[in-house]
């Protein structure tokens, strides 16, 4: 059972400092907010909800920008994205787009990329295209700040001229494999012992990266920063690129790659999870396994009916393709994710990894497979 003392905190929280009446709250006042962090967050929802001075349309940027800052180290995502869309609401679009200092809080935070997203299919049409190129800003400023490093851990991969390492016999060249252990040929066997074997090479054309993004509520900015770097790598004509996104349904998002903005647009942000569902499609992407490798970014938190993430992850490895999931792809680095599954598939060989946008180059180039000298 709850103390009457909290249960009364918990209501003043909820209701605010007066009814909708503007009445005082049922007798429930700041004074049963006793901590200095309860006083702040229930002064930021005032600023918001009962039009105070965050609220108008006239407050400078700095306390703007204060308010955005508190709003951060208060909230998490979810709660803090409905209040910065209604936060928009109320202050206006217009101030967000026209104030460098604003835009620039907005392009480092991609939780709000969310917010403007769900804002923007509710705007007539003469200040939908104001929204639209808030966020197109927002994504290019990533452009910017990711395409190099890719672009280099790409380019640096495929002029590698380290041996490919076969994992299947069926990737073995023999002829290079004969040639590279004739020191280890034995007389009395009157055979060459292949201690080292050598793979077929992997034609450029044959190179395929899927990004395969969990567009779940709790993915939200893994899910913006998936997109971007997919945008990136599809750029590149020595590998074939996909991008799928999925919830509980799939869908092949590989023909907007030319346009990060529309990828953002159809990315659904909401639903349960189907992961095996999007892996079983993933499979059909490929003609040659040894060269593709699937970069499945998702909190592993699949709770549909009759699951089979497990079994399609069993089944990837069995066809020889790579498969990397990643369980974060944010600024913070930090991810909550179901650590049952996460057990499951290192007991699979396959490690779950937390990356930042930032260290993802560097991750792309340690996964993907070595090129064979030609």
């Amino acid at each position: 059972m709850i103390d009457p003392t909290e249960r009364r905190r918990r209501w003043r929280l909820v209701l605010g400092e007066t009814d909708t009446t503007g009445a005082p709250s049922a007798g429930i006042n700041a004074a049963h907010l006793d901590q200095p962090l309860d006083r702040r967050i229930d002064q930021l929802l005032h600023e918001i909800y009962a039009g105070g001075a965050a609220g108008g349309h006239g407050q400078s940027s700095p306390r703007l920008l204060r308010w955005l800052g508190d709003l951060r180290h208060l909230f998490p995502d979810d709660v803090r994205r409905l209040v910065v869309k209604d936060a928009i609401g109320v202050i206006g679009l217009p101030k967000f787009v026209e104030d460098p200092q604003l835009r620039g809080e907005i392009e480092s935070d991609p939780t709000l990329v969310r917010a403007l997203l769900e804002i923007t299919a509710t705007l007539p049409a003469e200040r939908r295209e104001a929204a639209r190129e808030l966020i197109r800003q927002i994504v290019d400023s990533a452009l910017d700040r990711l395409r190099l490093p890719v672009e280099q851990a790409l380019r640096q991969h495929l002029n590698r001229v380290r041996p490919h390492r076969p994992r299947h016999l069926a990737e073995v060249d023999w002829n290079r494999t004969i040639r590279a252990n004739l020191k280890h040929y034995q007389p009395d066997l009157q055979t060459i012992i292949p201690a080292r074997l050598v793979g077929r090479p992997v034609r450029k054309s044959r190179r395929t990266i899927i990004i395969c993004v969990d567009s779940s509520e709790s993915m939200a900015c893994s899910a913006f920063n998936a997109a971007v770097i997919a945008t990136i790598i599809a750029a590149i004509p020595s590998f074939r690129t996909h991008l799928v996104s999925f919830d509980t349904r799939v869908a092949d998002l590989t023909h907007l790659l030319s346009d990060p903005v529309e990828i953002l647009f159809h990315l659904n942000l909401a639903g349960g999870t189907d992961i095996g569902k999007a892996l079983d499609y993933c499979r059909t992407l490929t003609s040659y396994p040894a060269g593709t490798t699937i970069f499945l970014i998702s909190d592993l938190r699949d709770r549909h009916p009759g699951s089979h993430l497990l079994a399609s992850v069993a089944d990837i490895l069995k066809d020889g393709i790579r498969i990397v999931p990643v369980v974060a792809l944010d600024d913070v680095g930090e991810a909550r994710y179901d650590s049952t599954f996460a057990a499951r598939l290192a007991e699979l060989g396959v490690n779950p990894i937390v990356t930042t946008p930032a260290s993802f180059p560097e991750l792309l180039l340690s996964t993907l497979e070595p090129t064979d000298p030609s």
